[in-house]
């Protein structure tokens, strides 16, 4: 073997271990890169589920406040037979009572809607109002119903009915 054989061969042999070494560091390096978009997804996640418990919250505060707002004009929903005789005074002569009754229930309509497309965590919601949610349900449900009826619109207030059902069999 001549000289010039034995360097070729010792250059194709160290290009060969050159090329082993730099894909090794290549492959190294696309592991480690998997393990940062990992990490960045979950980071992303975790950084999505604070924000929707905060906005969560958030919106449950501002239902509060509009709670307040109707306790003066609408009875609390754990007194079944006040919410029941302020829904029979409402009849077609009297809208005030109607319309104060739409729009208290449009407030947990929005809850709802909200909580059952995914935007709020009904976790959160469960915490913060699931008795009044099932409460306030349960005791407009008969009226709400009635207007279902007499509107023909079955979605009436479905989004709250929904809500109220899946909240109560919740687990403690």
């Amino acid at each position: 073997m001549s000289i010039f054989e034995v360097w070729s061969l010792m250059l194709g042999v160290a290009t060969v271990l050159l090329n082993a070494a730099l894909f090794y560091i290549f492959f190294r390096q696309m592991r480690l890169l998997a393990r940062q978009l990992d990490a960045a997804t979950e980071s992303t996640r975790l950084d999505h589920e604070r924000r929707r418990l905060t906005e969560t919250f958030e919106f449950a505060n501002e239902i509060l406040e509009k709670q307040w707002e109707f306790a003066s004009m609408i009875p609390d929903a754990r007194d079944g037979d006040a919410v029941k005789n302020y829904l029979a005074s409402t009849t077609d002569s009297s809208p005030p009572h109607d319309v104060v009754a739409t729009r208290y229930l449009d407030i947990y309509e929005n809850l709802a809607a909200a909580v059952n497309v995914g935007v709020l965590d009904i976790e959160m919601v469960d915490r913060l109002e699931g008795g009044r949610i099932v409460r306030t349900w349960d005791a407009f449900a008969p009226w709400v119903e009635e207007r279902r009826q007499r509107l023909g619109q079955e979605s009436l207030f479905v989004e709250l009915q929904q809500l109220a059902d899946k909240v109560r069999n919740l687990p403690p």
